[in-house]
């Protein structure tokens, strides 16, 4: 099921991830414009660490909060142009029959629940390529989130110590 909501030119919408094809013009690979989604696939696992965020995505149960993709609609496909690799390692989790053979056995089996959470994806619609290449290019290249300061992480630590967390929490 597909819910769209607008935001300025933008939209929301939630995404099944069998409908969102990898971006060939995606920065991590070098590859052809008419490079299939399994040479894509193959590409991203062979060199940008896909089995492990698998594994991370299913150690945290598929909480990927804050991390929604972004994607263009181009000649009636749904492109992710931001968020390739967690969309190859949802594919693979959910539909194991996309692993090559020289991985098999190495992903993780993952439970119904958590293949319902991974079959579709929350993500932002960008009006084109040209209008996300800032946003991309920003967090791709920006030092990132401002760390805490030291007497922020103190105050953090100890909400929680006064909230009954032990420190290993």
């Amino acid at each position: 099921m597909t819910k769209t909501k607008m935001s300025g030119k933008w939209a929301s919408e939630s995404i099944s991830i069998e409908n969102i094809l990898l971006d060939s013009q995606n920065p991590r690979i070098n590859c052809g414009q008419d490079s299939t989604q399994t040479e894509l696939r193959n590409l991203l696992l062979h060199t940008e660490k896909i089995l492990d965020l698998a594994k991370n995505i299913v150690k945290t149960n598929g909480n990927m909060a804050g991390e929604r993709i972004i994607i263009i609609l181009e000649k009636g496909a749904r492109i992710v142009v931001e968020g390739n690799r967690r969309v190859c390692a949802c594919q693979l989790l959910t539909n194991p029959k996309l692993i090559p053979v020289s991985y098999h056995g190495k992903f993780p089996a993952i439970w119904e629940e958590l293949k319902a959470r991974l079959s579709s994806l929350d993500a932002d619609i960008a009006p084109s390529r040209g209008e996300a290449e800032p946003i991309i290019t920003r967090r791709h290249t920006d030092p990132g989130i401002e760390r805490w300061s030291p007497s922020a992480q103190h105050r953090r630590i100890l909400k929680f110590l006064n909230s009954g967390k032990s420190i290993d929490d």
